[in-house]
């Protein structure tokens, strides 16, 4: 089946707004540019085509079967012949041309057809009004009938809406002398009669006579926006606020979609009320409408209309009476009436307080959001709504791995980027959330814009640090980490005692290779041990071994061949002297000056647990373990080395879209071991928070793996 596209086509009406067309065999599916409302027109509902020119273009108009319109403006006269031959084969429906009238005339032919008045002049359209817009219908004398509009909010103090019409209905004998003529059903020539049956067609169409009394009414309703206490009468076709300043009527149609919302305090519940267009209160315009009710309060609702008429009218989506929940009642009522979707926060989402959102902040304004299914709401104020469709880029700050170890960090900002350009910051997010929403993220499948800083600060365990700002969750944290780091030098210093004792009788070169490694003043195995628990201001747990490594350093250059450190200068210098040995350079660079040096304390190597997850293969080692085999039949008998030479040869001359295709692989590994690894450490606190001495492969060692490999001197 043929399908066509049409851009720049407006949606016709009061409303009228910009967007895109599509033509299938599913029918006529059009999407607004700005807010993604979306109209869409199957083919069993259609009830005929037309096409007409009109002020800006060309008009494709769909008759629809209740009697009501709908029509897309913009279109070019070309267009024309495709899309009559694609309507004929996809709907069956010729498209029929449809004359407009343009001489302005104000007398013609009143109709009422379906759901439209019709004013015709000369055979030609001259307009028409929907029913659906028309508040009141009545009669002034004996041949005018008025019809009264509904009042829209979303216009500006400068622009201009139709507020009332008045078709003057003569005897049929004055029609020629001008007036509206409509067929005397009644036969008697009464122009009175004839006005008279206009308007009950009128209001026999527009559901009127039921409108004259509100299907329900809730009293004192608290709303958050706007902000104030509101009485809400719900009609067949729209609903009135009438607060003590201001009254809002809000159509049904320009409902687009119900938000059930549970505060995480569990005292309150907010349904929200997303219409398109906004209504408007002076210069501002409320897009969202906020109902707050407590929790717990219940309400019983007897809707004044009979059971025939709700199932007639609402399609069996209403009953009578209603009772349960203030806020399930009130979303039921308007869930019915609309005939609108409600939506409810992401199941898959819980945050780290077992809520369905997370308080953070817009700007100054405090507030919570709430992740749902298809979209960001954050309450109160701004009102806030972002469908992901419309997300370009999600960044995160002060998420790496410095800012998640820096002790003012208590919190982190989260910044999205709409395809629009717009950009919105939620500000002060606790850092423990950061780990339920980097994980809810990447399950929408939504675009991160620093993935590896992002992951990086999940495998930081920013996400498993508290943001209380109570002292006594600190004051009880660090002596627990300091005390295991007191524990764990202790180990060390014992383990360190009973290596010198096994080291008496290793070869000098065994002693050289230990020492071509060490320096004085460069980061020691024990400080790494020490930084794994270590509160970032325990300087005195983190120094304490390394101080004692100094001084057995100093005492074995002292008794050693060759010299060492004159004891009169000792003697001068006191404490001077002994820090200035412990800057002394050691290992080999203090053979080089005759001096003898002690071996590099051994570590004890910790036991790896099976059950932590695997680190991802780094860009590198996924091109090698994919080009590797085919390396060794191309070149066989190479060594270890020089097949890591070779390899990084051609890792270097690989195009720069290649690489990126590694490196996409990496990120994306990088961000589901960030995932897995903070499960894992979280697995281990549960347990009592100790890691039972496992350990885990170090960064810095992949990237030098990395590094050599790039470099053609690394193996692999």
């Amino acid at each position: 089946m043929a399908a066509a596209n049409y851009s720049n086509v407006f949606l016709g009406g009061k409303d009228r707004a910009l967007g895109e067309l599509r033509v299938d065999g599913s029918g006529l599916k059009w999407r607004s540019a700005t807010s993604g409302k979306v109209v869409q027109v199957a083919p069993s509902d259609m009830r005929g085509l037309s096409w007409a020119k009109v002020r800006g273009g060309q008009q494709l108009r769909v008759h629809l079967k209740g009697g009501n319109n709908v029509k897309f403006e913009g279109l070019k006269a070309t267009d024309r012949e495709a899309l009559a031959a694609l309507c004929q084969e996809a709907f069956g429906h010729e498209l029929r041309p449809l004359a407009i009238s343009c001489k302005g005339l104000s007398w013609g032919a009143a109709n009422v057809d379906g759901a439209m008045v019709r004013f015709d002049v000369d055979g030609a359209e001259g307009f028409e009004i929907p029913l659906a817009e028309v508040q009141q219908a009545t009669m002034q004398g004996k041949a005018e009938v008025s019809l009264e509009m509904h009042l829209a909010d979303t216009l500006a103090p400068e622009d201009e809406m139709l507020t009332e019409i008045r078709f003057v209905i003569p005897p049929r004998s004055a029609v020629e002398g001008g007036g509206a003529e409509l067929d005397d059903d009644d036969g008697d020539g009464d122009g009175a009669r004839t006005a008279e049956s206009f308007l009950n067609k009128v209001i026999s169409k527009a559901d009127l006579a039921i409108d004259q009394e509100a299907i329900a009414s809730l009293s004192d309703v608290p709303m958050a926006v706007p902000r104030g206490r509101y009485e809400i009468e719900l009609y067949g076709g729209c609903l009135k606020l009438h607060g003590k300043s201001y009254a809002y009527k809000v159509m049904y149609s320009s409902i687009v979609a119900l938000y059930s919302l549970p505060k995480p305090d569990q005292y309150h519940v907010n349904v929200a009320v997303h219409l398109e267009p906004p209504i408007r209160q002076g210069a501002t315009f409320y897009q969202l409408l906020l109902l707050q009710f407590p929790a717990e309060e219940t309400l019983e609702l007897t809707l004044n209309a009979s059971d025939a008429h709700l199932r007639d009218k609402f399609g069996g989506r209403l009953r009578s009476p209603l009772s349960g929940a203030y806020h399930e009642v009130v979303a039921q009522l308007l869930t019915g009436l609309t005939g609108k979707p409600l939506h409810k926060p992401a199941a898959s989402f819980t945050s780290a307080h077992g809520a369905s959102a997370i308080r953070c902040a817009i700007k100054a304004d405090d507030g919570f959001l709430f992740p749902c299914e298809r979209s960001f709401i954050f309450i109160n104020k701004p009102l806030t709504l972002i469908h992901y469709e419309t997300i370009r880029s999600i960044e995160f700050r002060r998420v790496d791995k410095e800012a998640a170890g820096a002790a003012a960090a208590r919190s982190f900002d989260m910044v999205l980027t709409k395809k629009s350009g717009e950009a919105i910051q939620f500000a002060n997010i606790a850092r423990k959330e950061y780990g339920p929403l980097f994980r809810f993220l990447m399950e929408k499948k939504l675009t991160i814009q620093n993935i590896a800083a992002a992951a990086g600060g999940l495998e930081a365990g920013f996400a498993d640090r508290d943001d209380d700002d109570d002292d006594d969750g600190d004051r009880e944290a660090a002596p627990r980490q300091a005390r295991r780091a007191k524990e764990a030098a202790k180990r060390t210093e014992k383990a360190d005692a009973d290596d010198d004792d096994d080291d008496d009788d290793d070869d000098d070169d065994d002693d050289e290779d230990e020492d071509e490694d060490f320096a004085a003043g460069d980061e020691s195995d024990v400080d790494e041990e020490y930084e794994e628990d270590a509160l970032p201001g325990d300087d005195e747990a983190i120094d304490k071994r390394p101080q004692k490594a100094r001084k057995t350093e100093r005492k074995a250059a002292t008794d050693g061949d060759g010299g060492g450190i004159d004891d009169a200068d000792d003697a001068d210098d006191g404490d001077e002297a002994d820090e200035a040995d412990a800057r002394k350079p050691s290992g080999k660079a203090a053979k080089g000056k005759g001096s003898a040096a002690a071996p590099k304390p051994k570590r004890k190597k910790a036991h790896k647990d099976p059950h932590a997850p695997k680190r991802p293969l780094s860009a590198y080692m996924l091109f090698a373990s994919e080009h590797r085999a085919r390396a060794k039949e191309e070149t066989p008998g190479l060594s270890i080395g020089e097949m890591g030479k070779l390899l990084g040869a051609k890792w270097k001359e690989l195009p720069a879209d290649e690489k990126e295709g590694y490196e996409a692989r990496y990120r994306a590994a990088r961000a589901e071991y960030a995932i897995a690894e903070s499960a894992y450490k979280k697995g281990l606190a549960a347990k009592g928070g100790a890691d039972g001495g496992f350990t885990q492969h170090d960064d810095d060692e992949e990237e030098e793996e990395e590094e050599d490999a790039a470099d053609g001197s690394g193996d692999d």
